[in-house]
């Protein structure tokens, strides 16, 4: 029976937080060993962990104070673990029994480093389902179009432990990426296998508590909308530049434009019209990326 170390981080999530730990437990097929570190939670999250770890010999909980959710996985990521497989896991959703089993029947189909994420189905707060979610529009990219837009979640992430190697190898300034799953999701482009499975094996939750999330519907995919757009621009500008930049130093041998595009005119002009940094993105993302180029944001 292949081996899983599932990492979490948790922050005030005591509402949903038991009925995740439970789907992850379940899983069919497979041992589970769950890293969970803990941001700084005010809440009763933190009992609740220390629950589950007292009645399961395979949970193991740190405790920390607040750095975000980025650097909070980022920790765990890099953490020294012997298992066959690894996967993100927010706090908040429901995995399906077959999650897993299915992320490690397709790896094992390979035999180098691979990063493997499937579809999810999108969920109100009582998990009725709202849409399937797919994310098969992101095997069309390149390496370097990868660079210009957000991820695959983390939650549908699954990757072997050669995948676990190259990360661990490429040490990360974790002031300059975003966000965990960016990082795995690029190295996996520039360095590796990435496997898309489209049914859904995940319940993905929208709740107010979503640190980033989706939309439910057309109303709230306006401000869905909005709120992407203010994130990139005030809270987190120039986050795609600066994730380039890290892979540019670790894992390339040539410039990455990202990295680069505000340097000069011309390489901004460059960034706007380059074929192979708008490959297989749609058009609308296409446009958001251009008006962020523009403001120098990107």
């Amino acid at each position: 029976m292949y081996s899983v170390t599932v990492l979490m981080s948790t922050y005030n999530g005591e509402k949903y937080l038991k009925e995740q730990l439970d789907s992850i437990l379940q899983q069919t097929q497979v041992k589970v060993y769950l890293e969970i570190r803990d941001d700084g939670s005010t809440d009763k999250t933190k009992e609740i962990l220390k629950e589950y770890e007292r009645t399961h010999n395979n949970i193991n909980v740190h405790y920390g104070e607040n750095i975000g959710f980025a650097k909070s996985f980022l920790g765990l990521l890099y953490g020294n673990y012997i298992t066959d497989y690894f996967a993100f896991a927010d706090q908040d959703d429901v995995w399906y029994k077959d999650k897993l089993v299915s992320a490690v029947s397709k790896l094992e189909e390979i035999n180098s480093a691979g990063l493997y994420f499937c579809a999810q189905d999108v969920v109100d707060e009582s998990l009725n389902k709202v849409r399937k979610q797919s994310f098969e529009k992101a095997m069309r990219l390149t390496k370097y179009s990868a660079t210009t837009i957000p991820p695959c979640r983390g939650c549908v992430q699954v990757w072997n432990a050669d995948f676990q190697k190259i990360v661990v190898n490429t040490p990360v300034d974790s002031q300059r990426v975003y966000s965990h799953d960016a990082w795995t999701y690029l190295i996996a482009f520039w360095k590796a296998i990435l496997i898309y499975d489209n049914n859904p094996h995940i319940a993905y939750r929208q709740s107010a508590n979503n640190v980033m999330g989706t939309y439910l519907g057309p109303m709230s995919r306006l401000f869905y909308i909005y709120r992407k757009a203010m994130y990139y621009i005030f809270q987190m500008p120039n986050s795609k530049e600066k994730c380039a930049k890290e892979i540019e130093r670790l894992v390339s041998e040539e410039e990455i434009l990202t990295a680069h595009y505000r340097d000069s005119l011309k390489k901004r002009l460059a960034m706007l019209f380059d074929p192979k940094y708008k490959e297989g993105i749609g058009f609308k993302w296409r446009l958001f990326n251009d008006f962020l180029v523009i403001l120098g944001k990107l």
